[in-house]
């Protein structure tokens, strides 16, 4: 993963798919798209705070395949952070086309 730019709860970052990122059907596994919301999550908590802890709940939306090649751009939002709680939005996209978000 190539950070793009990181700045006050936005992270944008890139990466391209590779052979091993898919699945039986040569598209990009689903876990592996929630492990990058997953992350993607903690990046934009990171630019707030040196204190990232864990994930208490991940839901994600399926939209389109990505395929070996793509490049998938991945924006990182933190929309609230309390003192025990913080709330993300991640968008993952190829082409401009949205692809996943959670």
């Amino acid at each position: 993963i190539e950070i793009l730019s990181a700045e006050n709860g936005k992270v944008v970052s890139k990466f391209v798919v590779e052979k091993e990122h898919l699945n039986i059907n040569k598209h990009l596994f689903g876990g592996y798209l929630a492990c990058l919301v997953d992350i993607g999550g903690s990046f934009a908590i990171g630019t707030q705070s040196e204190k990232l802890g864990v994930s208490t709940d991940l839901q994600l939306s399926f939209l389109r395949s990505a395929k070996e090649g793509d490049v998938v751009i991945m924006e990182s939002q933190l929309e609230k952070m309390g003192r025990n709680v913080a709330f993300t939005t991640v968008r993952l996209s190829v082409n401009g086309k949205p692809i996943a978000h959670g």
